[in-house]
């Protein structure tokens, strides 16, 4: 159930049906702010995006750009991965920083960088469509 649609149903049981507030947050296991929001209001407020900060792995962005920018000149199986990326940053920058952030920041810097890798999309053919047939004996 959207957020809408919550709302919906929670202004229609309090007001329409006479229940409580508390009863109603129970029922739809939400907070009874919530319930006091949907009254007042009938259209939920935006959800906010929090900045996520990454102040260990902000420094050593400029050298992970640089290091993505030259491999768009090397063979594709010699460029660096994002694990490869880390142990980089470890070994010669002494940087403290997990393995999972450094993906994501490669992921988001390749696709800024345009050396993200493209995806395969399966061709699907229709049974029968492309009029493939085998020939050949068959004993049973």
């Amino acid at each position: 159930m959207s957020r809408v649609e919550l709302y919906e149903v929670i202004r229609r049981e309090v007001k329409l049906e006479g229940r409580s507030i508390r009863e109603t947050a129970r029922k739809h296991n939400v907070h009874r702010r919530t319930v006091r929001e949907a009254l007042a209001c009938s259209v939920p407020p935006e959800r906010k995006i929090v900045a996520i900060r990454r102040p260990k792995l902000g420094e050593h962005e400029a050298t992970i750009r640089q290091w993505l920018s030259e491999d768009l000149d090397v063979h594709r199986k010699q460029r660096h991965t994002a694990t490869r990326i880390w142990q980089r940053l470890s070994d010669e920058h002494g940087a403290d920083v997990s393995q999972s952030s450094v993906r994501v920041l490669v992921a988001k810097l390749r696709s800024e960088i345009g050396n993200a890798p493209t995806a395969m999309v399966p061709q699907i053919h229709l049974p029968g469509g492309e009029a493939e047939v085998d020939f050949g004996d068959v004993y049973i």
